[in-house]
This record gives structure tokens, C-alpha cells and sequence, in this order.
């Protein structure tokens, strides 16, 4: 099982998902980045995915990638 931890993310940093969606505005819905960080997406276009990790490195400064948003749980 694939699990969601933008929400452990965004806690570790400091950020909320209302911060990273108002920054991803025209980009990635509001309602998108909170289904995310709810864990409550099933699936996400590449292109949401890449917009979330670019904007998660601007605002950390850090090299983050899938394996800190994704988690496989056996």
C-alpha cells in the first residue's frame, strides 16, 4: 500500500497546505493539495506532482523528492 506523507512534510517544515496552495495558485487546486495532505488521493497527474515537489523545494531549500511525499507500506 502507497501512503501520502505531505502532511508529515509540511508539519516538519512548518508550512501549511493553505501556504502551498495559495503559492500554487493556477497550478494545483486547493482542493487538491488538501486531498494530498489529508492522505485522500488515490492518484495525482505527474504534472501536480511536479509542481508540488518544485514548490516544496523553493520554499525548504531542500532537494525534495517522491520518496518524501510517498511511502510503500507492505
Amino acid at each position: 500500500m502507497i501512503e501520502w506523507q505531505l502532511k508529515h512534510l509540511l508539519e516538519q517544515e512548518g508550512i501549511t497546505p493553505y501556504r502551498l496552495s495559495q503559492l500554487l495558485d493556477g497550478q494545483v487546486s486547493r482542493n487538491t493539495i488538501y486531498a494530498l495532505a489529508r492522505g485522500k488521493s488515490e492518484r495525482v497527474d505527474l504534472s501536480v506532482l511536479n509542481a508540488v515537489i518544485s514548490q516544496l523545494r523553493r520554499m525548504t531549500g531542500r532537494q525534495i523528492d517522491v520518496s518524501d511525499l510517498l511511502y510503500y507500506k507492505e
